[in-house]
């Protein structure tokens, strides 16, 4: 799980600043949107292809400030309720909320 999003990122955002080195190495990226806020809800998830990442993706973004906007904001990692990318996709598949372009799949 990743937190401390600004309020102000998209999913293009932040797929841009995770691909600058994590490009091929998750499988799914799930950014919750308040729609009648029009942005997104300070979090997002993160399916690591291989644990191997974990480590790497942690340094990186543990503790850092946001490249994109002016924002205080740190970023901070936590480990998710639901783990694997199949877990992920299928308990926010059934959330009524759900808004399918916030969720980024690859095969």
């Amino acid at each position: 799980m990743i937190r401390n999003i600004p309020n102000k990122y998209t999913v293009q955002n932040l797929l841009e600043e995770i691909n600058y080195t994590f490009k091929g190495k998750f499988d799914l990226l799930y950014l919750p949107l308040d729609f009648e806020n029009k942005c997104n809800l300070g979090y997002a998830f993160i399916n690591l292809i291989s644990s191997l990442h974990i480590p790497m993706f942690y340094e990186l973004f543990q503790n850092q400030k946001w490249q994109k906007y002016k924002s205080e904001k740190q970023c901070d990692l936590k480990y998710a309720k639901y783990q694997g990318k199949k877990e992920l996709a299928s308990h926010y598949e059934k959330n009524a909320a759900l808004n399918i372009d916030v969720i980024i799949t690859y095969k």
